[in-house]
């Protein structure tokens, strides 16, 4: 008989993988709805000392065998990136984020502390979001 379930065991102490492939941490708990019964989320515990983060169901992009892969990278992963302007000049290090009210995990601007104060740049400024962060 072919299984097309799988038990807390496959998903418990996995390794969390963020869209970017960056480690998070490990799954340490599942949060599981009522009605109907199902997995509404997972808690990743982000190791010793560090505040854990709890992922919604519908971020979860695929269960592997070694593995829980996520269909995004949490905002948090942009606080301190270093910001450059699109020619490569050093702008400053992300200080803060202004997180969209009407969309989960969906940002509307990045505060950026440079040399001489802060300076807000809105997402349609940013060319790109990788190791650092590129402006347009």
């Amino acid at each position: 008989m072919e299984q097309n379930w799988i038990t807390s065991d496959d998903i418990l102490g996995k390794d969390v993988i963020d869209s970017t492939g960056t480690f998070l941490g490990v799954v340490d708990k599942l949060f599981i709805a009522n009605n109907p019964l199902e997995i509404a989320a997972i808690s990743i515990d982000k190791g010793l000392l560090e505040k854990g983060l709890v992922v919604s169901k519908t971020y979860i992009e695929r269960v592997s065998k070694y593995a829980v892969f996520l269909s995004i990278t949490p905002l948090f992963l942009l606080q301190n990136k270093r910001v450059y302007t699109a020619t490569g000049h050093y702008v400053g290090q992300v200080s803060g984020i202004t997180q969209n009210e009407s969309k989960k995990n969906a940002f509307d601007s990045i505060i950026v502390k440079r040399k001489s104060g802060k300076k807000e740049y809105a997402v349609d400024e940013i060319a790109q979001i990788a190791k650092s962060i590129v402006l347009k």
